[in-house]
């Protein structure tokens, strides 16, 4: 993976964490042994996701559902009310 990747992938990170704690939910970022092990990059209330800057394919989501984790896409180009109404309907489960 690029550097510029990465960037990228850290800052979607940081924009689905901002956008939880903004709207009152409990938020964390996942440590560098739950990401590479799980591939989790973030909870929120408790419930593993992981972020990417668009959407992941079918059957990449369907694996990582598989797994008990939530994918969600949050990059610039994804409106904060999508991020928002992604996180609650993946709490809703």
């Amino acid at each position: 993976m690029s550097i510029e990747a990465q960037k990228m992938g850290y800052k979607a990170e940081q924009r689905v964490l901002d956008i939880a704690s903004k709207n009152g939910l409990n938020a964390r970022a996942g440590t560098l042994a739950e990401d590479h092990a799980s591939k989790v990059d973030v909870f929120i209330e408790g419930q593993p996701f992981q972020v990417s800057c668009g959407k992941k394919s079918k059957g990449e989501r369907k694996r990582l559902e598989n797994r008990g984790i939530n994918s969600i896409a949050a990059g610039e180009s994804v409106p904060e009310e999508s991020v928002l109404t992604a996180i609650l309907s993946f709490l809703k489960q």
